[in-house]
């Protein structure tokens, strides 16, 4: 998947940072850059992942999930994996569905809920880490002996995989490379019969982050349009789609491809919207949080391609949803992008 010259590669100035006297072309390098910006500040913070034989001892006393009786009945057994968040008081959050049979998730689920660990400390300090936990239900040996082997393989791949993007932040082009390069590795390696989607995704998405940051724009859409065609053929409201097609949008507006920069990022703020709504109701602060500012940015930069396109009217929409969405703004740049966003609406044509 990667080049074997990443240590001899000199990451290039960006060409929408250039100076230019259009005022217009100064509001977009500008709207580009702070998404940039926020974009990567959202990227790192990325809580430490724990390997799960690590987590396990720290749970205080153990799972115990309650056996669902037709299961039992039908001599159904076997594992099932989760990835969880733990806080720093020690309760666990379910961040999602590994595998294991439907009939064992909502009770193994509820057990893993119901449990409490030991925090975790880093430099002396309570602190959030993340996990993947088995809980077994009538488990056999061999069963939990592939249990434990994918575990490992999770924890190996998302360790480097996680190292790649915080490189990536710092703008580190060599060692995200190598991370990456280890992480594939790791998913080449996995011999546990499954095809490992949510990995093989995210090294699309990855490697596509990877060539855009050194300027391989054309290597950077094969690999964000491979990664957006996995995803199509499942949830078409899935975040990570959005988070696609605003990659896709932010590549396409730095080649100055405006009207594809349009379409990605509009499709990119419906899905986002619809998450966000389904926040609100849920009371996920985080989350919501992270959706809102994701509709802020995305709204600004749109606002700037509808002006460069020539369409005020939209660019007047664009921008009355930023200012619905102002809180979610980064700090630094909220005035700027708002007193931008009041200019547009007030220049009514």
């Amino acid at each position: 998947m990667f080049g074997k010259s990443f240590g001899h590669v000199i990451l290039k100035q960006i060409s929408f940072l250039r100076p230019r006297r259009n005022v217009r072309g100064y509001l977009m390098r500008f709207a580009l850059f702070f998404l940039a910006l926020t974009t990567g500040a959202l990227g790192q913070i990325s809580p430490i992942r724990v390997p799960s034989d690590e987590a396990e001892q720290h749970l205080v006393g153990s799972i115990r999930p309650v056996y669902p009786p037709f299961a039992q009945e039908t001599r159904i057994s076997g594992i099932v994996l989760l990835e969880i968040s733990i806080d720093a008081t020690g309760k666990p959050q379910i961040l999602g569905i590994i595998s294991g049979h439907p009939l064992l998730l909502d009770e193994a689920i509820k057990a893993v809920k119901n449990s409490k660990f030991q925090p975790f400390l880093e430099a002396g300090k309570p602190t959030m880490v993340v996990t993947a936990i088995m809980v077994p239900f009538a488990a056999t040996d061999r069963q939990i002996a592939i249990a434990r082997g994918q575990l490992e393989f999770r924890y190996h791949f998302w360790t480097a995989e996680n190292l790649a993007q915080a490189a990536l932040s710092k703008g580190d082009v060599v060692e995200a490379g190598a991370r990456l390069k280890s992480a594939e590795e790791y998913l080449e390696a996995a011999k546990d019969g499954t095809e490992h989607p949510r990995e093989r995704l995210q090294l699309a998405t990855d490697s596509g982050d990877l060539s855009k940051a050194l300027q391989k724009y054309d290597e950077a859409e094969r690999s964000y349009r491979n990664a957006l065609e996995t995803l199509e053929k499942g949830n078409r409201d899935a975040p990570e789609l959005a988070s696609i097609f605003e990659k896709l949008g932010v590549l396409y507006a730095e080649e100055k491809r405006s009207d594809l920069a349009r379409d990605n990022l509009n499709h990119s703020v419906v899905i986002y919207q619809k998450h966000f709504r389904k926040q609100t109701s849920s009371g996920d602060a985080g989350t919501r949080q992270l959706y809102g500012q994701k509709i802020a940015n995305q709204s600004y930069l749109l606002s700037q391609l509808e002006l460069l396109l020539g369409s005020h009217q939209n660019a007047i929409k664009d921008c009355q949803r930023v200012i619905e969405f102002q809180s979610f703004l980064d700090a630094v740049n909220h005035e700027r992008v708002v007193a931008a966003c009041q200019k547009t609406i007030n220049e009514r044509p």
